[in-house]
């Protein structure tokens, strides 16, 4: 991928994360990001093709077994959401969020942590 686009991405997630802490300071009584919170992991939501992009440099750079349990992870996971917005007739489409409640869990989630956590959607 693009060099000044991977670094154009980072920018922006660099001021995301710069808000992201802001509001931590502001209401950290009602955030509660942590290991072992993976309340934000299983929201379906779709992902820019910079994110894909970025995330996958991540998950090649996973040691190998590592490598293999998120990427059967993964396999697993595409057909189950397929089948949960099928069951519920939503839709896969930009700016259409599933309904309150339809939730799975990201295939990078494993024992309750993040694999690619540096490497995240900025949703």
């Amino acid at each position: 991928m693009n060099n000044k686009l991977y670094e154009a991405y980072l920018n922006i997630a660099a001021d995301w994360e710069t808000e992201f802490q802001r509001n931590q300071r502001e209401y950290g009584e009602k955030i509660h990001c942590r290991k072992g919170c993976s309340d934000c992991c299983s929201h379906m939501f779709q992902i820019t093709e910079v994110e894909a992009a970025y995330i996958s440099s991540a998950v090649k750079q996973l040691p190998e077994e590592r490598r293999r349990r998120l990427e059967e992870s993964a396999r697993q996971y595409l057909p189950r959401r397929e089948e949960l917005l099928a069951e519920r007739n939503v839709p896969d489409a930009w700016g259409s969020l599933p309904p309150a409640g339809m939730r799975l869990p990201c295939p990078a989630l494993e024992g309750g942590a993040c694999q690619i956590y540096s490497h995240r959607p900025s949703i």
